[in-house]
């Protein structure tokens, strides 16, 4: 009876500490995390520091150069708190970067550099009360992101040659439409600034050929947005955007377009009208399905849908013959579609994190394929003839319940042996830890 209660009393001590540490684990698991992320910040701050020590060794050198004659200047992360005085000696600078730094203000002698096409001032403490353009005649690239700027002094108007702008990570509410007089900008980049551009005049910013307003906090896209008739390029990643106009099919010259991670549960049927679209990023939406219409897309080379609610995919997938690169994973696809063969130019192909029980055998056909990721779904058999791909450099299926050991499966060594003696990466897992394709 005692060994039975001394049995009982170690029994439930046991049982004490196991609770008391399945209840701790996460706490646990917390100092981990937390010293991970201080140690990723030491990184960051030891990075950082030894940067503006070599920032502040170019400023001390560049200070005492003899050879004034360059066209390039980099005093980024010098400590700077005003444009030094050596710099206006090199006649000849068509490019400056003076990013990092805490200069407050432009002096008018800036003027004096006039081969001057490109600026970087990113990154300090300038704002509109304390910015001023003089009559940079030869300036078409302006670099002002992460600043304190809410509004673009008029003065930015008598940069008539400015042909790009960065104004990403400062405080607009709006875009600035002082821009509309700068007849030859191209590339308004306008990021990570909480925009409501409901009601303003984008129309009239009608020279621009590239625009990105990704982390913008952008709901609804307005009418006269497509109206911008000469974009090749818009961004919209990152933002709350529920549905797509049907009037975006206006931008007949739209070459790339990304809506990653936004909120979009269905394409118009307008939207495949894009039809000189190269790269089109979907990313990180809400779509369950793709129109047929898809087909009309004729120039799209690459097309990122992962992380979607996808369950199938048009049959007329296939008949996009530009198409180079293929990215479906983290969807519901059980099947791809059997025209997939003939996609004669796909390079990539990634299924990934899908439901697919077997193996899509149409992949065999891809002959120009060279990075295949099939990895974390449940198929069983891998077929023979993957090594007959010249082209697969890259070939990843770990995570699927496949035993090299059962018959289906009897070929997958020696064809795993064959793709790496060609050059290929080969990246498995067995489900039986036991299993080694190594060994067979």
């Amino acid at each position: 009876m005692k060994n039975i209660i001394v049995l009982l009393s170690i029994f439930y001590g046991i049982c004490l500490i196991v609770n008391a540490f399945s209840q701790q684990k996460p706490d646990a698991e917390k100092p981990q995390a937390h010293f991970h992320k201080l140690n990723i910040d030491s990184l960051k701050r030891a990075r950082l520091t030894e940067m503006k020590r070599k920032g502040k060794e170019r400023a001390e050198t560049l200070s005492h150069q003899t050879d004034q004659t360059a066209k390039y200047l980099n005093i980024s992360y010098a400590g700077l708190t005003e444009i030094p005085e050596f710099i206006y000696e090199y006649e000849n600078l068509e490019k400056l970067n003076l990013a990092h730094n805490q200069i407050k203000r432009l002096p008018k002698k800036l003027n004096n550099l006039t081969k001057l096409k490109s600026i970087s001032l990113a990154n300090n403490q300038l704002n509109k009360h304390k910015i001023k353009f003089q009559k940079l005649k030869h300036i078409k690239v302006l670099y002002l992101f992460d600043n304190d700027l809410v509004k673009l002094p008029r003065s930015i108007n008598k940069l008539k040659n400015l042909e790009e702008i960065n104004i990403s990570s400062n405080s607009f509410n709006k875009i600035p439409m002082r821009l509309r007089k700068l007849k030859k900008l191209k590339i308004l980049k306008i990021n990570d600034n909480y925009l409501a551009i409901q009601g303003q005049k984008l129309h009239k910013l009608r020279s621009l050929q590239q625009l990105r307003m990704n982390k913008c906090s952008i709901k609804n896209l307005p009418d006269n947005l497509w109206e911008l008739k000469n974009l090749t390029e818009l961004q919209l990643s990152g933002n709350i955007i529920e549905e797509i106009p049907a009037g975006i099919k206006a931008l007949e010259n739209l070459e790339s377009l990304s809506l990653y991670n936004n909120k979009i549960k269905a394409l118009p049927i307008e939207f495949y009208e894009l039809k000189a679209l190269k790269t089109l990023d979907i990313y990180f939406n809400e779509l369950e399905k793709i129109s047929p219409d898809i087909e009309k897309m004729q120039n799209l080379e690459v097309l990122y849908m992962s992380n979607n609610k996808l369950f199938s995919l048009p049959e007329s997938i296939g008949s996009l013959s530009n198409l180079k690169r293929l990215y479906l994973h983290h969807n519901r696809l059980s099947e791809i579609p059997a025209s997939i063969k003939d996609l004669d130019h796909l390079e990539v192909l990634h299924i990934n994190k899908n439901y697919f029980s077997a193996f899509p055998s149409q992949i065999l056909g891809l002959k120009s394929l060279v990075d295949l990721d099939i990895s974390d779904n449940e198929i069983v058999s891998i077929p023979n003839g993957l090594d007959k791909l010249n082209h697969l450099q890259l070939f990843f299926f770990q995570n699927n319940p496949v035993n090299p050991n059962d018959v289906e499966n009897k070929h997958l060594a020696a064809m795993v042996r064959n793709l790496r003696n060609n050059g290929a990466k080969v990246n498995y897992n067995s489900y039986d830890q036991s299993i080694d394709l190594e060994d067979q």
